[in-house]
This record gives structure tokens, C-alpha cells and sequence, in this order.
């Protein structure tokens, strides 16, 4: 009998699973603080983050993402905004995520900088991800990554 109940679990969590498989894959909006390391904590004094905005258009099939350095608090300290935009296409990662990538030309060296976003908003799988949120971004061949840590309330 016990096994029986075993053998119904693993058939309902593949059955979620491949549910999920089937649902459309679309952009979903939000705008989150990206850092450096998985689970940061902001500094209230002196916060310097990504910015990431995700906006979806065209009945949620494509979408734009916005990063830009920011700066909250009351440090007064130079830092480069470098703000850019990608449009992005959105495709299955597995267990519910989404992947949306996204290119543009560099203005200051004519180089392609590309974008993959992971989005885990949606995840069915109860693995531990390190932030709802990752973002690899390639700017003008020098590589980066950043974790969400919780979207910025306006």
C-alpha cells in the first residue's frame, strides 16, 4: 500500500511538471533590486544595486528589460546610471521557469551585449534557486550576474 501511495506521488509531481510544460510561455512584468551575490541584504544607508524592469507587450509574448546602476539612501558617492534596454523573447527553462533573452548593439563599441534573464516566479519544483530573479548580462565582452532580492515598491 505504501508504495502504491509512493508511486501516485512521483506520477502527480510528473504529471505538474509536464503541466507546466504546456502552459504558454510568456513575459511577466516586475521590477526587482539586482546584487552581486545570491540572498544580499540592502544597505539602508547606502544601497548601489541593478535596477531590472520587465515590462511584457503584444499579449505578453515579447518583453523589455531595463537595467540600470541605482543608488538609494544617503551616501553621496559617483557612480556610472549605464543604463540599457533589450527586448526580449521568453522560452521554457524547466519546472516552470522561464528563460527570456535579449540583445542590443553596444553605442560605445558597436559590440552585440546580450541578456539571459531566469525567471523563477513560477517554479513547481521545490528545489532551492538563489533568488527569484537571475540575470546574466554581457556588456562589451565583460561578463555579469546578478540576484534579485525583492521587487522595488514605487
Amino acid at each position: 500500500m505504501r508504495s502504491l501511495a509512493i508511486g501516485i506521488l512521483f506520477g502527480l509531481t510528473a504529471l505538474s511538471a509536464n503541466a507546466a510544460s504546456l502552459r504558454p510561455i510568456v513575459v511577466t512584468s516586475g521590477d526587482f533590486k539586482m546584487y552581486e551575490e545570491p540572498f544580499q541584504q540592502p544597505n539602508v544607508g547606502c544601497d548601489l544595486f541593478e535596477a531590472l524592469s520587465i515590462k511584457a507587450f503584444d499579449k505578453n509574448t515579447f518583453g523589455l528589460a531595463k537595467l540600470e546602476r541605482t543608488l538609494d539612501g544617503y551616501c553621496k558617492i559617483g557612480y556610472n546610471p549605464n543604463p540599457r534596454s533589450y527586448f526580449l523573447t521568453a522560452k521554457p527553462a524547466g519546472c516552470g521557469s522561464v528563460k527570456y533573452e535579449g540583445i542590443r548593439k553596444n553605442s560605445e563599441t558597436g559590440e552585440l551585449d546580450t541578456v539571459d534573464i531566469i525567471d523563477h516566479r513560477g517554479r513547481l519544483c521545490k528545489d532551492l534557486v538563489p533568488a527569484k530573479i537571475i540575470v546574466k548580462e554581457s556588456l562589451a565582452g565583460q561578463g555579469y550576474k546578478w540576484f534579485s532580492y525583492s521587487p522595488i515598491r514605487k
